[in-house]
């Protein structure tokens, strides 16, 4: 009668390698997904992916590929659980870069902790033996981190308040992966109702993009 019950869904997937390695040659070649330290000892042009732009918007067959496969992934998690899949014209995405290098790690973080959260996910787009490691609460406070290995061509899909890290980088080449997040039609309803031009998060949400118009 009190035992505990816990409902935490996360979905995998696996797409082409060959794609996952074109989207990280486009990242690349756009000198996106870095620090700011990073970028700057590199010389490279640095932008805050999270807030600056959407890697959905880019014109590119491989990221349109990319939303698609998405999508596709999305749809099966929700059959899966046996609830309604929103279709393509109801359901946003915005996605960024994120390039760990030599050392570099991220720290325990969630995308979203508020009354607008959905989904969230992310693409591995290398293959170094590196792994996303998820905090269950209550549970990984006895077992552990589950660490989901990070795999070229793999997705995760999860819970937008989730929360997750990656251990430093330590394998002496460049990490590269996408993070994004999903919103639906609510999401934007509140922001319409409660519209504040100076929030950062809600301009954030705004640069999102439908899974039709990609």
């Amino acid at each position: 009668m009190f035992a505990p019950n816990f409902d935490i869904s996360i979905y995998t997937d696996k797409y082409e390698e060959s794609l996952a390695q074109s989207i990280a040659d486009l990242i690349r070649d756009n000198d996106v997904g870095m620090s700011s330290d990073v970028a700057n000892a590199l010389n490279t042009t640095y932008q805050r992916q999270w807030a600056m732009y959407n890697i959905f918007d880019w014109d590119s067959q491989h990221i349109k590929h990319l939303a698609n496969n998405i999508y596709e992934s999305y749809y099966s998690f929700m059959e899966l659980l046996r609830a309604n899949p929103l279709p393509k014209d109801k359901l946003w995405i915005r996605g960024w870069a994120v390039v760990l290098t030599d050392g570099e790690r991220l720290e325990t973080h969630c995308h979203a902790f508020h009354e607008n959260t959905y989904l969230s996910g992310n693409v591995s787009l290398s293959d170094l033996g590196t792994t996303t490691d998820y905090w269950f609460p209550s549970l990984s406070l006895y077992f552990d981190w589950w660490r989901c290995p990070n795999k070229l061509g793999s997705i995760t899909l999860f819970p937008s308040w989730l929360e997750h890290r990656v251990e430093p980088n330590d394998t002496g080449e460049l990490r590269y992966s996408i993070g994004f997040d999903l919103f639906t039609e609510h999401t934007f309803r509140y922001i319409q109702e409660n519209r504040k031009e100076n929030s950062e998060n809600q301009n954030v949400i705004l640069l999102s993009k439908k899974f039709s118009e990609i």
